[in-house]
């Protein structure tokens, strides 16, 4: 088994740089999770207080200030924030069109019509009814 050693090497190098970059994003949190508990909802105090702390160091094991942690943090997606889902729905007809090509062939769009009507009285998938 030659090369465990060069695994282990890297698997631990990539945790210990994973730790290191996320370091910031707790950090960073932290010092707004008090700013938060300091202001009791009021946006103006919470600002005057992450202000009043921005070049004070927030990270007492390298030293940085609180503005270095923010602008190094991760960027968190909306996703990961508890923001956005997006639900897409597709038309299956328009899509078997497309993928024809727009093919104006009249036994082409007389199968998708009774594709359509019989998807109306029936628990089958569009694409069924339509083969």
């Amino acid at each position: 088994m030659q090369g465990k050693g060069i695994i282990k090497f890297f698997g631990i190098l990539l945790a210990v740089v994973s730790i290191y970059y996320l370091s910031f994003t707790w950090v960073a949190q932290k010092v707004e999770s008090d700013a938060a508990e300091y202001a009791k909802g009021d946006a103006v105090k919470e600002k005057a207080y992450l202000d009043s702390v921005a070049e004070l160091p927030a990270y007492p094991l390298l030293n940085h200030t609180y503005q270095y942690c923010k602008n190094k943090e991760l960027a968190l997606g909306l996703d990961l924030k508890g923001g956005m889902n997006v639900t897409m729905q597709v038309s299956l007809r328009e899509l078997v069109k497309a993928l024809s090509g727009n093919n104006a062939d009249p036994v082409l769009n007389q199968a998708l019509h009774n594709a359509e009507v019989a998807q109306r009285t029936s628990q089958k998938d569009y694409i069924t009814l339509f083969i």
